[in-house]
Formats: structure tokens, sequence, C-alpha cells
């Protein structure tokens, strides 16, 4: 009986002493999980430490420890959060803690790019714990150090499309999907990858990577060409995500679409150019003749609207000189488009371009003033103002008045063969010697970069300012084109002509000749000036 009791007594002890062990691991496991959710890491931290060490049998020691990693996680300390996670996995290798452990080390491991290792992190979820919460995180992570980190794609595409064909409903199916639109942009199989990110947009309009699937959406359109779909898409991130780093990329590719568009109908008004000078060639002797437009004037019919006409140019003229160019422009295309028999159509048709590229415009648009002028040609080939718009259009081209034109084309290549080509299909347009001055120019405007090689372009300029001496010795131009083809034979200035010629002596016989040939020039001073600087050049 004795025995019975003691034993009876034995047992109750040991009872009531279990469940003050158990009760006392509880209270600080959920004291220091308060701790932790109000960011108070070391204070968290000793007491899960506590548990660990005093009530290692309790429930709490298992996720206690792997607190330890995570706090030593949260706070940087890689190394040591590395040793308390190893501890979680070494002692309970089967517990749902062990599955966590791994995904955080899988973590660390990226953090400090050790990818091959983190990848064994979260293969090791994969292939332990499949009914972890963890598993489909580890599987996309598995798949996103495949895909960016290894840059073995193909692997990291097979493992984003088993999430997908697996785990369609799961909060990574949009990122796989994500991916998969990147697998086959890597490709470069842009229609498929613009495909696949629609999937994105479409299927999980509310996922975290919408924004990321349209910037690339309007990539791929930019690639297949399809330049207006692309505008949208990017004007649409633009709209949706304000405030956001996407708008920055949108804007810039809004901008860049915007140039490519304009570099479009720029190359089609080149191509339209071409063709019309090529159709102008043929019927030089012909121009010449008509080149007072007054054959098609007088073959007018009567009643054919002369005085509307004219009343309705002087009413668009009006509006140019008030700068009200919209309006302008409106009665000006009224005119060429609607009464194209009148010698007053061309003149109309010139005045857009005109308007276009005047600098008190603010809408002022270099390509469309290219465009209307060379409808003057396309439309107009016969007319008063033919030459006009090549000269025109060339001018346009070439701005080389920086002061009133800072954001002009400066295409000096395009505006010297339009220039050549007024000079050969006009030789006796009043603008001929105005182009050969303006080819000129364009030639002594080329920086080193653009001939890299030699002085071509310079001795280009001399020969044009030289071709307009001897051809038009009595032009206004002429005492100009000598001065600045003897300044090109000096070119002392370093800054703007860094190949320089260096041709003092020469440069020195142009000075002179200019004082001989233009004694009344307004140039006159500047000459003798450059005379002494090259002197002093020329004795050092």
């Amino acid at each position: 009986m004795k025995k019975i009791i003691i034993l009876l007594f034995l047992f109750f002890s040991i009872t009531f002493l279990h469940a003050d062990y158990f009760n006392e691991s509880n209270n600080l496991f959920y004291k220091g999980k308060n701790l932790l959710e109000l960011n108070e890491y070391l204070s968290a931290f000793k007491i899960f430490n506590q548990i660990t060490k005093k009530y290692r049998f309790s429930e709490e020691a298992p996720q206690s420890q792997f607190y330890k990693g995570y706090i030593l996680y949260k706070i940087g300390k890689h190394d040591s959060a590395l040793k308390e996670f190893n501890e979680t996995i070494t002692l309970y290798p089967y517990d749902p803690v062990s599955a966590s452990s791994y995904l955080y080390m899988g973590y660390i491991f990226i953090t400090i790019k050790n990818y091959v290792k983190a990848s064994f992190q979260f293969q090791n979820i994969v292939d332990s714990f499949p009914e972890a919460k963890e598993y489909i995180e580890a599987k996309y992570m598995t798949g996103l150090i495949y895909f960016t980190y290894i840059k073995d794609y193909k692997q990291g595409f097979l493992t984003f499309q088993e999430i997908l064909d697996k785990y369609p409903k799961s909060d990574y199916a949009d990122n796989a999907q994500y991916w998969i639109g990147e697998y086959f942009y890597t490709q470069k199989n842009y229609a498929r990858a613009l495909s696949e990110f629609q999937k994105v947009i479409d299927q999980y309009p509310t996922g975290n990577k919408v924004p990321d699937a349209m910037i690339k959406k309007g990539l791929c359109l930019m690639t297949l060409n399809k330049m207006n779909l692309a505008l949208l898409t990017f004007q649409k991130v633009a709209g949706e995500f304000p405030g956001s780093s996407y708008v920055k990329t949108a804007k810039e590719m809004i901008d860049k679409i915007n140039d490519s568009l304009k570099q479009k109908e720029f190359k089609n008004t080149i191509t339209d150019l071409k063709s019309t000078i090529e159709k102008l060639n043929k019927n030089v002797e012909e121009l010449k003749e008509l080149s007072t437009g007054k054959e098609i004037y007088d073959s007018m019919p009567e009643g054919s609207g002369n005085i509307k006409v004219y009343n309705l140019y002087k009413k668009a003229k009006n509006l140019y000189d008030l700068k009200n160019f919209k309006d302008a422009i409106v009665q000006f295309k009224q005119i060429s488009e609607k009464y194209s028999r009148s010698p007053l159509a061309s003149k109309s048709q010139f005045m857009i371009g005109e308007i276009y590229s005047d600098i008190f415009n603010q809408d002022r648009d270099f390509f469309k003033a290219i465009v209307e002028y060379q409808l003057i040609l396309t439309r107009f080939p016969k007319s008063e103002m033919a030459d006009d718009a090549l000269y025109e259009m060339g001018n346009t081209y070439c701005n080389f008045d920086v002061k009133l034109n800072p954001d002009g084309l400066k295409e000096y290549s395009k505006a010297v063969d339009i220039f050549n080509q007024l000079i050969k299909i006009y030789p006796e347009s009043k603008w001929a010697p105005f182009a050969l001055y303006k080819i000129g120019v364009c030639y002594s405007s080329y920086n080193k970069l653009d001939n890299p090689e030699g002085l071509q372009e310079y001795h280009m300029a001399i020969a044009a300012f030289k071709k307009l001496i001897d051809k038009y010795p009595e032009n206004s131009l002429a005492d100009n084109a000598l001065y600045e083809a003897a300044k090109l034979y000096k070119s002392y200035d370093q800054q703007f002509r860094p190949l320089a010629l260096k041709d003092y002596s020469q440069a020195l016989l142009e000075f002179k000749k200019f004082l001989v040939e233009f004694p009344d020039s307004e140039l006159i001073n500047a000459v003798q000036n450059e005379i002494g600087i090259t002197k002093k050049l020329i004795s050092q």
C-alpha cells in the first residue's frame, strides 16, 4: 500500500512540474513574438535564446531556434544567421521550421552573391518539403536564380512554366508568367514575348508585375515596328502609375518614339524629294521656259475666281504678318488645295513652309516645313516658287545661323545635296549664288568628327566660295565668300575648327586680294585686322 501511495505521489509531482515547464516556455515565446513584432530584435533574441537553452524540449523550442536565425538575418548578421539556421535544420530536420530556415539561407546567399549555394537551399525545400508553405516560393526563387543570375534561361523558363501548370492560382503565378515573357524576349521572339506579357496584363491586372509587363510590351511593339501602338502603351504606363519609377522609363520611350516617327516622316520626305528631283532633271529646259508660271495663269478660264483667290491670299498674308500662324495656315491650305491652278496656289503652299520654319512660331517644326516645301516640287514643279522651295529646303536642313536657329537641323550633307540640285536645275535662279555660299558655309561648319581623316570639307568649302566669286562677282555675297575662304586657309579658331589648314601664306594672299577687289566692302576693317594677325603667325 505504501508503494502505491509513493508512486501516485511521484506521478502527480512530475505532471505538475511538466505543466509548469511548458507554461513558462509558452509565456516566454509569446513575449518574444510580441517584441519581434515591435522590432525589438535584441530583446526578442534573448528570450528565444532562453527558450532554446532552458526549455529545449518544449513545443516552442523549434520555432524559437528559427527566430534566432531570422532576427540575425533581419539585422544583417548573415554569418551568425547561417549558423543558427543550420542549427535549426540539424536539431529539427523534419520540422516545418527547417523549410523556413532553408528559405532564408537562400536569400542570404543571394545577398552575398553566392547564387549556386542559394539555389541549393531553395532546391532542398523543393525536394524535402513538398507540402510546406514555402514550397512554391522556393520553386519560384529557383527559377529566378537560373534566369537572372546563372543565366540559364531555358531552365528558368521550364521552372516558371511548371509553376503556371501546377499552381496557376498561387501568389507567384503572375511573376512566373512575366518571366516566361522575358524568356522569349531574350530569345528575340518578340511576337511571342508580346503575347506572354499581354497575359500578365489581362490575367493578373492587380499583380505587381503589370507595369513591368506594360514596359516590355511597349519595347516589343517598338522592335516589331508598331510605333503608334508602342506609344499608346507607354502613355498608358505614364498615366496609370504616376510618381513611380516606371514613368521615367515610359517618358524616355515616348520621346524616343516621337523622334523615330519624325525620322520616318523625314526619310519619306527625302525619298519623295529624290523622286521629284529626278523628274525635274528630265525637264530642265521646259522648267526654264515656264519659270514665271505666266502660262499657267493665262490659261486659266474666265470666272475661275482670280479675284476671290487674291482676296483669300491677302487675308492669309495679313494673318501671317500678325503672327496668327494657325489661321494663316488654314487660309493658305484652302488656296493651295481648292485653287490649285492659280499662280497663288504655289505661293500659298510656300508660305505654309515658311510658317513652320518661322523663328517666331511657337509650333515651329522643321520636319513639317520640309514636307510643305517638298509639296511644291510635287504639286507645282513648273511654278515660279519651285526654286524658292528647293532653296528653303536646303536652308532648313542647314540652319547655319545658330543664334537665330539654336535648334536647327544642321543636316549639312543633305543641305549640300539640295543646294547642288538647285544650281543644276535653276542655274539662272536668283538663289543660285546664295546656294553656292550656303554650300561653303555647310562644308566649313563640319566638325572634325564628320571627317576624322583629313581636311577635305574645308577645301570643298573654299572651292564653293571661289566658284561664287568667279561666277557671280557682282553678287552681294561675293566679298563675304572671299573673306570666308581666306579665314579657312588660316583656320585660327582651334575651338570650332580643330583641324586647321594653317596655310598662312595663302590666307595672306587672299586677304590682300580682298582689299583690291572689294575696297568699299563693310568687311574691310575686319580684313585689315586679319592681315595683321596672319603676318604675326607667319613670323612665328
